[in-house]
């Protein structure tokens, strides 16, 4: 790693920095820069430099600054996108890209209560994800005049038209809506998005349990079932029929999602203190609004990531390079939470409590994809699943240690001094992964921890085109295709523009694949990997291009990839995350309700 002056690079413009690349310099000013006092953009490395001195104003160790600053012009690491917009901003803003808000109790008041935290939230920049299961259902009494509710439905609806009031700078805040799988709305829920103007600014996800899962499995039927002081309303349903309805729906929508309440519970650190001392402060409730972080009540989201093909494919060199550089990202990390708590960011106090507790922070990768690219091995091979797990749990193993160092340094998060280590063993999955893989199963050597919850692979979208050369794929994902077109309203006030992208490290293998004198070379030479293409012209040119040079074999997109290597890889990947991994399952248009059911 070398360190990278300020005063060297100072006068680097964004088009400079970017290379000319439209998407990113447009992405890159309407997400991240300040606007300077004479009116225009702050430059990358003048918004790098103001994230670095920033959060040394919380950090009393010295060279951190400059360390910082290199690390994130450099391309090895970038904070999560609300840290980067909001260090330093004068405006009521959070560097908690996410939350969950619990809707409390099935009254009036609890709702009211979620509708206010959803709109003050979002006014802080923050995504929300949020559980409908405390909702009574459709037809169900009630004691004032309407005698029977609406169900849970109509709430979710009047939830997610949160972004129709409450706005954040061109685009509607990320909602997010689950419901469990026992919930007597939860058919109704599923299919719910058929219809138009019906959950249309949300996402939405069924919280599936591990015994929906052995009724499933064990052919047996399933309750539906929810009690007020009123009555109990009960239901026996086909637990096939609920998962093919979820499979279906999913192929014609791409929802619902799911999500594996028991097993999110399990891996969390977290989810620890209430089970060992029934505090439901840290109770594991839902996710955020991209399902990357696993959260209690107000729980947040301190995200983080690193660029994985930035690193050596040589297991020596990486794991040289991860022990001198994770150290500076979790502390870096950390003092988000500092500064959070320091500056009153926070738009709730139940926010600001659990943060306190447990100064959650979420590291994670992007562009996995790019780095094996580098050691040129498919996505979907066996030796990929073997060499990315081997990096990533190295890589979680200097986050698990230095949290543990800081702890020492700085004392331990709150919360983690309310359960012992023999109660993280015995209750994190992920906990237990770690101190058997590096510390031989002795969890009394975890004397310190500075924060209750570590990992978490975000989708890094706009993320991964903050970096100099744009990543070739965003967290965890392969790549989407050879090319693309990007839609977006963010960046023209409203207004729908289209980009056409191509990757740099394809478009660098198509160029070296073509001879040098040729017009085709000439025309892809001169693409700067995205341009703004509204009707399409520029596109349709240079897909003749790469269809003609390019490897269909090696290249494949992200709808060709075995999704059963893609699990595995998963699977691997989750052994070492104590939250989640934000993924996409991209399936060729023959894909069936049995494929979404398999992968589900």
């Amino acid at each position: 790693m070398k360190i990278i002056n300020y005063e060297n690079v100072k006068d680097v413009s964004t088009e400079k920095y970017f290379k000319d690349n439209s998407f990113a310099v447009d992405m890159f000013n309407s997400k991240y820069a300040h606007t300077k006092e004479d009116g225009s953009k702050e430059t990358p490395p003048e918004v790098f430099k103001r994230n670095a001195e920033e959060i040394k104003r919380v950090e009393d160790q010295e060279g951190c600054e400059e360390v910082w600053f290199s690390l994130i012009y450099d391309n090895w690491f970038r904070p999560g996108g609300s840290i980067i917009a909001g260090l330093g901003s004068n405006r009521n803003e959070s560097l908690m890209n996410c939350t969950n808000i619990p809707v409390e109790d099935d009254n009036l008041e609890a709702i009211s209560k979620a509708h206010y935290s959803l709109r003050k939230c979002a006014a802080y920049r923050q995504g929300m994800g949020i559980g409908l299961s405390n909702l009574r259902p459709r037809y169900s009494k009630v004691g004032n005049s309407a005698e029977e509710s609406t169900g849970a439905i109509p709430w979710g609806i009047d939830f997610g038209n949160t972004g129709e009031f409450v706005g954040q700078k061109g685009r509607k805040p990320a909602i997010l809506e689950d419901l469990k799988i026992s919930h007597p709305d939860i058919e109704e829920f599923i299919i719910s998005k058929k219809s138009s103007g019906v959950l249309e600014n949300v996402n939405i996800s069924v919280q599936i349990s591990d015994d929906f899962v052995k009724s499933l499995r064990n052919d047996k039927s399933w309750k539906l079932y929810f009690s007020t002081n009123r009555e109990k309303v009960e239901k026996e349903v086909d637990p096939v029929e609920l998962i093919d309805s979820i499979a279906e729906t999913a192929v014609q929508s791409a929802e619902p999602g799911v999500q594996f309440i028991d097993l999110m519970r399990k891996g969390s650190m977290v989810h620890t203190v209430y089970e060992n001392r029934g505090d439901e402060r840290y109770k594991i409730i839902g996710t955020n609004a991209c399902s990357e972080k696993t959260l209690p009540p107000y729980g947040v989201c301190n995200l983080g990531s690193i660029n994985m093909e930035r690193f050596s494919t040589n297991p020596n060199e990486y794991k040289k390079e991860l022990a001198e550089i994770v150290p500076y990202l979790v502390r870096f990390q950390d003092n988000v939470v500092e500064y959070e708590l320091k500056y009153n960011r926070s738009p709730l106090e139940e926010q600001r409590y659990i943060l306190e507790q447990t100064r959650e922070i979420g590291l994670g990768v992007t562009n996995l994809h790019g780095w094996l690219l580098k050691q040129d091995l498919p996505y979907d091979s066996d030796k990929a699943i073997e060499k990315v797990e081997d990096f990533y749990k190295t890589y979680v193993y200097y986050v698990f240690k230095t949290s543990m160092e800081l702890g020492k340094e700085k004392g331990n998060a709150p919360a983690f001094d309310l359960i012992s280590a023999k109660e993280l063993y015995e209750s994190s999955s992920y906990f237990k992964n770690v101190v058997d893989e590096f510390f031989g199963g002795d969890y009394t050597k975890v004397e310190y921890m500075r924060n209750l919850a570590h990992i978490a692979n975000a989708p890094t979208g706009s993320l991964s085109n903050s970096f100099s050369i744009p990543c070739i794929s965003s967290g965890i994902e392969p790549i989407i295709a050879p090319f693309h077109w990007r839609k977006t309203r963010a960046m023209s006030k409203g207004q729908y523009e289209y980009y056409f992208i191509i990757p740099e490290r394809i478009r660098e293998y198509i160029l070296s694949q073509i001879p040098m004198n040729s017009e085709d070379y000439k025309e892809l030479y001169r693409f700067n990997g995205s341009v703004k293409d509204d009707n399409g012209e520029i596109g349709l040119k240079l897909i003749e291009i790469i269809n003609k040079y390019i490897s269909e074999s090696f290249f494949k997109p992200a709808h060709e990839i075995d999704y059963y290597k893609k699990i595995d890889l998963l699977s691997r990947l989750y052994k070492w995350t104590d939250a989640s991994i934000s993924c996409t399952f991209n399936l060729p248009i023959t894909a069936t309700k049995d494929d979404v059911k398999h992968i589900y």
